[in-house]
């Protein structure tokens, strides 16, 4: 599943890249799409968090009523919201539903496609090497891989991984007898290839093998001319195409891989994107916690308080590509708009149409 929806969003990326001729901008209009279509949907969360601070009196009563007997505290509460029209799970929808595009758009951009080493151009850089505020990656498909001198990772080490030369998804398999099979898909592409030495270091080439079964290739032993497929450095997502070729025995299929040391860089510009994430996140919180008003206890709020510092931290340490934190930039953005909106439009209605004054208590069983 995840598969066919991350093929879907490489398909509108490229799309939307060929009318508007950059990666970046093609990101910044799909999460605006989606956004918008998924906007009546937004408008009922908003919906749902007003109910829930409307009710929270009434849900506080019969939970001190019922603190001894928790089925009948279950079984008021449902009433409370079938009386009320109320679906508890009504603000986690939008959420629910973006998930699989933040997921997609995370493994279509981490794609070796959209790794190709060019230099960025301001929004171009959210397919390139840029995948954390301190990287150390070198050019794809220029023939050698860029290693760490430390052994990889990011931000000095810590989280982010290290150098793991492995094979793409996908190969290209040239017959002897001069058919091409193309684009075959790799059973296992974590474990296809055997690399010596394990850790690899700047300036010592590395010997990369793979058996026809991991490949997936059994019953073609002998028959291969030469295998064609990229491999990957998993921590910064650099690609070399390689061509593997048989082994006496032909059951296994080799190659080296020269090394050369990487460039470690700061990217200033993955850093302000995770400046921009975090003040966002803090300005949309506050606005939609004041519109919902103080639905939670003191421990939740505070801890809400802290969630934008968490999820920076988080960012320093444990990179995501560039393209994702533009997506997360600008879905904030279009939160903190989309709930400016939500409010004037409430403000107008309570001036139009004043609260009924009515209180509905809730009365105690009957003895």
């Amino acid at each position: 599943m995840f598969d066919l929806i991350t093929q879907s969003i490489i398909f509108l990326l490229e799309s939307l890249k060929a009318v508007l001729g950059d990666y970046g901008w093609a990101i910044i209009a799909l999460t605006v799409l989606v956004r918008a279509v998924l906007w009546p949907v937004s408008r009922s969360q908003m919906k749902a968090m007003k109910a829930m601070q409307e009710l929270q009196p009434k849900m506080k009563s019969i939970q001190e009523r019922y603190k001894t007997d928790p089925q009948k505290m279950q079984a008021e509460m449902m009433k409370l919201y079938k009386d009320h029209k109320f679906n508890p799970l009504g603000g986690c929808l939008p959420m629910l539903v973006q998930l699989p595009l933040f997921l997609g758009l995370y493994w279509a951009i981490s794609n070796p496609q959209f790794m190709t080493g060019e230099d960025p151009t301001w929004l171009n850089m959210v397919h390139l090497k840029h995948t954390g505020i301190i990287t150390h990656a070198g050019r794809s498909n220029d023939g050698e891989m860029s290693v760490s001198e430390g052994g990889g990772g990011f931000f000095f080490g810590l989280g982010g991984g290290s150098d793991a030369i492995v094979a793409g998804e996908r190969m290209t398999v040239v017959l002897k007898n001069g058919k091409t099979l193309e684009d075959v898909k790799i059973p296992d592409a974590g474990k296809a290839l055997k690399v010596v030495p394990k850790e690899a270091r700047p300036g010592i080439p590395l010997k990369l093998s793979a058996t026809f079964e991991r490949l997936g290739l059994e019953g073609y032993e002998g028959q291969v001319d030469r295998i064609d497929l990229s491999v990957i450095n998993n921590a910064t997502k650099e690609m070399e195409r390689i061509r593997f070729t048989p082994r006496d025995e032909r059951s296994t299929v080799t190659t080296t891989l020269e090394t050369t040391a990487g460039k470690t860089a700061m990217n200033i510009d993955v850093l302000v994107l995770v400046i921009i994430f975090a003040v966002t996140m803090i300005i949309s919180q506050r606005m939609m916690t004041a519109q919902a008003g103080n639905t939670g206890n003191e421990q939740q709020q505070q801890m809400m308080k802290f969630l934008p510092i968490m999820f920076s931290i988080f960012l320093f340490i444990f990179p995501i590509p560039a393209g994702v934190l533009l997506y997360m930039d600008t879905n904030s953005l279009f939160q903190i708009f989309q709930t400016w909106v939500f409010q004037r439009e409430k403000d107008a209605a309570g001036k139009s149409n004043p609260p009924s004054q009515r209180v509905l208590d809730i009365k105690p069983d009957s003895p």
